[in-house]
């Protein structure tokens, strides 16, 4: 496999990814690498802003903290 170099490496390639590699692109000669781990967005309810409850919890990565003492010991979630 051969190596490749970037400048830049961008992790989510949501709406604001995508907006800041393509500034990036524009605007100089760099060489940009845009990583996303989401899935396919082939449900209907992706597309519907209705429908964004129905998937929220299948598209969604599980992200919990530590218990927090502060917090009675509670795992907050944190934004995925």
């Amino acid at each position: 496999m051969k190596q490749q170099d970037y400048d830049y490496i961008i992790v989510g390639a949501g709406s604001a990814g995508c907006v800041v590699a393509t500034r990036i692109i524009q605007q100089t000669d760099a060489r940009v690498l845009l990583l996303e781990a989401g899935g396919s967005d082939e449900n209907l309810f992706v597309h519907m802003p209705a429908g964004v409850a129905k998937v929220i919890a299948t598209k969604s990565w599980d992200y919990t903290t530590e218990p927090d003492p502060q917090t009675g010991n509670r795992q907050p979630a944190t934004a995925a």
